[in-house]
């Protein structure tokens, strides 16, 4: 096997283009643990790791624009208001330290894993992926991302994530049960962002989840069943009631769909209340 360090994204997309077996190599957190395995067909790795546009992380206006090679860490290190906690948190909860160190959020997303925690975050914040092929370059919702890529990235590479700030009267939150908490694998996970109104209503609702779908995917049957709707206990329960409902039918004849049924109890939940307590401190 041949790596090549690449030094921008044009020479990248043209080695890809020149190997078909080829695969990028940043933080390769995930990619190594396969090729030990023998789970990849690969012959040659590009190392993306030192090219300086995709290690940014700022913020432009009203949008945040993070670089696809930039590591869980310095996201981590970069200050974000209080009411994007659940990015945080759900980067917090990727692997052990040693992970975050290297681990990328763009190579988080391009594995189209269903338990990736970065997803459900970037869900709920209606963020968008760049994505460039040399052929074009393409900004994917992350609503659209999963089948855009299921369908080949032809040779390309994701350059950036970005998200707009939220509003003070919103709020984001992420919650996860797991194998073991921090180091965990999702067996579910949940984010929820709520916008209120001077009511207490809800006037904008994101609810996204992962680990009990084919991908990490939006709840829509929730979000229209609570969408104007005070957020108090009752809609709370009107929530849990609904996902319980998606998760028997989605995954219906699964062994893990007991223990799914209980956990979306306790996830989802957990996202709504700390939503509330938020809010009332607001």
């Amino acid at each position: 096997m041949k790596v090549y360090k690449s030094n921008s994204v044009e020479e990248t997309l043209e080695i890809l283009k020149s190997a078909p077996k080829s695969k990028i190599i940043s933080g390769g957190t995930d990619l190594i643990i396969e090729l030990r395995n023998h789970n990849s067909d690969v012959d040659y790795l590009v190392d993306i790791s030192s090219i300086e546009e995709l290690k940014k992380i700022e913020k432009v206006n009203d949008e945040y624009i993070i670089g696809s090679a930039v590591p869980f860490s310095d996201i981590l290190n970069f200050k974000f208001p209080d009411n994007l906690k659940g990015f945080v948190n759900a980067l917090n909860q990727i692997g052990s330290p040693q992970i975050r160190n290297r681990g990328t959020i763009g190579g988080n997303l391009a594995n189209a894993s269903t338990s990736a925690d970065s997803a459900p975050v970037l869900l709920a914040l209606d963020a968008k992926v760049g994505i460039s092929t040399g052929d074009f370059e393409k900004e994917v919702s992350m609503t659209d991302f999963y089948d855009f890529i299921g369908e080949g990235l032809y040779h390309g590479i994701i350059t950036y994530i970005k998200f707009k700030e939220i509003p003070l009267n919103s709020y984001l939150s992420f919650e996860k049960l797991g194998y073991r908490k921090s180091l965990a694998i999702s067996k579910l996970s949940i984010s929820t962002n709520i916008t209120l109104n001077e009511n207490f209503e809800i006037e904008k609702i994101f609810v996204a989840s992962g680990a009990i779908g084919k991908y990490p995917m939006r709840e829509y049957e929730v979000e229209s069943k609570i969408i104007s709707q005070p957020l108090n206990e009752n809609i709370i329960q009107l929530s849990i009631e609904t996902m319980k409902e998606i998760i028997s039918e989605r995954l219906k004849g699964r062994s893990s769909l007991n223990y799914k049924l209980s956990a979306i109890e306790y996830v989802l939940r957990s996202c709504l209340e700390e939503s509330i307590q938020y809010f009332k401190r607001c």
